[in-house]
């Protein structure tokens, strides 16, 4: 699955935007480097599909702690 380049936190250097609507909802800057794939790669993740539902998503163990 490929995932966002830049959180808005990252995009908008830390300052929040009133009315930002995010189209992604995970970014790498978001994710724990060391899970990652190198460069150019970085965006691509590794997902679980759920055939009921038909939504991918992402294992919560990608992400970084919360800051």
């Amino acid at each position: 699955m490929l995932i966002g380049a830049a959180s808005p936190k990252k995009r908008f250097h830390g300052e929040e935007k009133s009315g930002y609507q995010r189209v992604d909802q995970l970014a790498v800057d978001e994710c724990r480097p060391e899970l990652l794939k190198e460069p150019p790669l970085q965006q691509v993740v590794d997902v679980f599909y759920c055939g009921q539902c038909g939504a991918g998503f992402v294992s919560s163990s990608i992400l970084q702690a919360a800051k």
